[in-house]
């Protein structure tokens, strides 16, 4: 016959995670209270937009790369969103083999083949791989707001995904802008704010700045259209 568990065994259990919950709730207020401050920073000297376009690019390609190759370690335990195990192992095998991605001590893995990386593709089909913790800025201040004379096609999903970015495909754009922008978006593209911006106050919305990425998958006829914010110091919140 098994034993009951005593009543106040029971009562700690739900005593520790109810404080594991609080403090996970305080924690998040916090980050959000932190990201919320740095979105309000203000420059003593202001920033050039086209500067801030730039360096925000670059951050965006960093981290494009930095959760490709950390999501790694995740599929390498066996987990996938979507497929569980047997999918997690797979793509991991995958990305060891065509990208030759590497474990790395105290560091997020790191492709070690070009295969993986962003392929830009120029005028008159000139193709050049691009490494963004290595190479100059791919998105210089020239190219603020303007379209590029090349375009980004980037497959990492078992080759099953490419994502196309068009010459048209970022842009630094203001609160109004933005919403301008999604009024007009048609009924083939898809739109997406990449972090909720309900706990912000409007009066800082109008302030900042929205980095607007906008991708094709697969040369499919559909568009989406993702905004993330940025503020006037350029700390942008992906």
């Amino acid at each position: 016959m098994m034993k009951k568990i005593p009543i106040k065994l029971i009562i700690g259990w739900i005593a520790v995670i109810a404080i594991f919950w609080v403090i996970t709730y305080i924690q998040y207020l916090y980050n959000m209270e932190q990201k919320n401050s740095n979105l309000s920073c203000v420059p003593k000297n202001p920033i050039n937009k086209d500067i801030i376009y730039a360096k925000t690019m670059q951050k965006y390609w960093q981290r494009t790369m930095n959760d490709i190759q950390g999501n790694y370690s995740m599929l390498k335990r066996g987990h996938h969103p979507v497929n569980g195990d047997a999918e997690a192992f797979a793509e991991a095998s995958e990305l060891e083999r065509v990208c030759g991605l590497k474990e790395q001590l105290f560091s997020i893995p790191k492709f070690t083949k070009n295969t993986c990386f962003p392929l830009v593709t120029f005028d008159k089909r000139k193709l050049k791989v691009y490494h963004p913790e290595k190479d100059d800025y791919l998105y210089q201040p020239k190219h603020y707001n303007k379209d590029t004379n090349f375009y980004i096609q980037h497959s990492t999903n078992n080759y099953r995904t490419t994502t196309f970015y068009t010459e048209d495909c970022c842009k630094l754009l203001t609160y109004e802008e933005m919403n301008s922008e999604i009024n007009q978006i048609k009924e083939n593209e898809h739109f997406h704010i990449y972090q909720n911006i309900k706990n912000i106050d409007i009066n800082l919305l109008k302030r900042i700045y929205f980095l607007r990425i906008k991708t094709n998958y697969n040369s499919h006829n559909f568009y989406y259209f993702t905004y993330y914010p940025v503020s006037l110091c350029g700390h942008a919140r992906f």
